[in-house]
């Protein structure tokens, strides 16, 4: 019985516990997995242009998956007026590069 208890306090705790995340934090995730995904997709299609493997529906997926990184990213910062002034200097150092 306890264990069971345990476990539905584990499964309520855990997402509370992730969402306690501060603003900044989240946005720091968020531009991280931004630039990591950009420099993926930048580096696929370097390869591709120098007659690698990487096929286009690859790199198609790639750059769809930025496009939505970049989405939550928006949303964040819509969401949340703090974070946006805070990270103006990465969207304008971000704003020029890109595949």
């Amino acid at each position: 019985m306890r264990l069971g208890l345990y476990s539905a306090i584990a499964l309520v705790a855990l997402p509370l516990m992730a969402n306690a995340q501060s603003a900044s934090q989240n946005l720091a995730q968020l531009e991280k997995a931004v630039r990591v995904q950009q420099w993926i997709c930048t580096g696929i299609a370097d390869v591709r242009a120098r007659g690698g493997l990487y096929s286009p529906h690859q790199l198609a997926l790639c750059l769809i998956s930025l496009a939505e990184q970049k989405a939550q990213y928006e949303r964040f910062l819509a969401g949340d007026g703090v974070a946006a002034a805070a990270s103006t200097s990465f969207r304008t150092s971000s704003g020029s590069r890109g595949p």
